[in-house]
């Protein structure tokens, strides 16, 4: 694939005419017509999500998914997200943690009051469930998400809360493939206004490839979506917290590569018994096995765990050939 110079003003359409070249054949096995015209069922979905599990095997992209169910770590992240919109507000992390949780909570919620009616979705199920979610639990998830918006807005060099005016947050950037039931839907936690422009913030627990494949995958789909390309594009890696830049000239070539990766393994969904009939790379590990439907059947799993296990230089496990 040609080099896409990220400095052309038409860079939005250039990445466009990618995509729709790069992903002809896994359209092809999506349902005929626009994504808007089709019953949600009917249109195949490849989120960020997606794009990372297939940079770390695309075979396990193509199983098909397990139904999503919250937990600890992903209600905390929505938790620090929400709390930006009351940020300014509070005028402390604290505050607006709490009050987004009470809100999701609908504990503060008053049929009399002004105030907007808050979300109800799967975070206020989840919180407002004793089950899932008893007072020892929401307090870990106050307390993590407080940690994550604090050494977030630590690393960014923010020590007043009004200095988040005109953030973005949350931003769910999007494209459809023309004439087919293929939509592939992104994610970018922040927006930092800058000259006119945004910088889109990346805020992770690690830099693992697979996952700067996703943050070049939602750089391409922010990119189409702004019809123009961010001046930069910033990373916050959690533990450590440090900041990071990304070479925004590297990353619409390595998003095209992993959005087609991820389409060509989601457009492959097959029941758990059958196999993927499109030919896909497999790259068995340890993490990404744990959790794969097809691990047990897997080949390239059974081959993985033939090898003898070393740590620290020295053989845990014998080698198949090895004898008594």
């Amino acid at each position: 694939m040609t080099a896409i110079d990220p400095t052309r003003s038409e860079l939005h359409q250039r990445l466009t005419m990618e995509l729709a070249d790069r992903l002809t054949e896994p359209a092809l096995r999506c349902e005929e017509g626009e994504v808007r015209d089709l019953d949600r069922n009917r249109v195949v979905r490849v989120s960020d999500h997606d794009v990372g599990t297939a940079a770390r095997c695309q075979a396990k992209a193509a199983a098909m998914p397990s139904e999503f169910e919250p937990n600890i770590f992903t209600t905390s992240r929505a938790v620090a997200l929400r709390s930006m919109r009351w940020l300014r507000r509070t005028g402390s992390v604290v505050d607006a943690v709490g009050h987004t949780m009470r809100q999701a909570r609908r504990a503060d919620h008053d049929a009399s009051d002004d105030a907007p009616t808050p979300d109800i979705d799967w975070l206020g199920e989840y919180l407002a469930d004793p089950a899932a979610a008893p007072i020892d639990v929401r307090v870990r998830i106050a307390a993590r998400a407080t940690t994550w918006l604090t050494t977030t807005l630590d690393v960014l060099g923010v020590d007043d809360p009004q200095r988040t005016r005109g953030w973005r947050f949350d931003i769910r950037p999007r494209w459809r493939y023309p004439g087919r039931g293929l939509a592939l839907d992104g994610r970018v936690d922040l927006a930092l206004p800058a000259a006119g422009n945004h910088s889109p913030v990346f805020v992770l627990s690690t830099l693992h490839p697979a996952v700067l494949d996703q943050a070049a995958f939602n750089i391409c789909l922010w990119t189409i979506n702004q019809r123009k390309p961010p001046d930069e594009v910033l990373v916050v890696e959690l533990p450590t917290a440090t900041l990071h830049r990304l070479p925004t000239d590297e990353l619409f070539d390595r998003g095209v590569d992993a959005a087609a990766r991820a389409a060509h393994a989601v457009t492959a969904r097959t029941p758990e018994a059958s196999r993927p009939t499109v030919g896909l790379t497999r790259t068995p590990s340890g993490f990404t096995c744990s959790a794969c439907a097809w691990a047990h059947g897997c080949e390239a799993k059974a081959e993985f765990d033939r090898q003898p296990a070393h740590r620290g230089g020295i053989q845990l496990t014998p080698s198949p050939r090895t004898t008594d």
